[in-house]
């Protein structure tokens, strides 16, 4: 899976956990809801600013929304 769709899922699957829609995600981090939808689709990629706004409105750190993209190193580390 691509890098910018397992970001997008991330979010996706945060903010569904905290019962947000995108709408109200992207309220709290002052984005528009269409940039949510393409982040969340993998069609465009997030700066590091837009990622922070995102990740605080989730209460979870930056690193969470970019997490699972790490696994293979994980696993490899092992």
């Amino acid at each position: 899976m691509r890098f910018l769709s397992k970001v997008g899922l991330n979010i996706r699957k945060l903010r569904e956990a905290r019962g947000l829609t995108q709408e109200e995600l992207a309220s709290g981090a002052k984005l528009k809801q269409s940039h949510i939808s393409k982040l969340e689709s993998g069609v465009t990629e997030g700066s590091l600013s837009s990622l922070r706004r995102i990740a605080d409105v989730l209460n979870v750190p930056v690193s969470e929304l970019l997490g699972s993209c790490d696994e293979k190193r994980e696993k490899e580390a092992i």
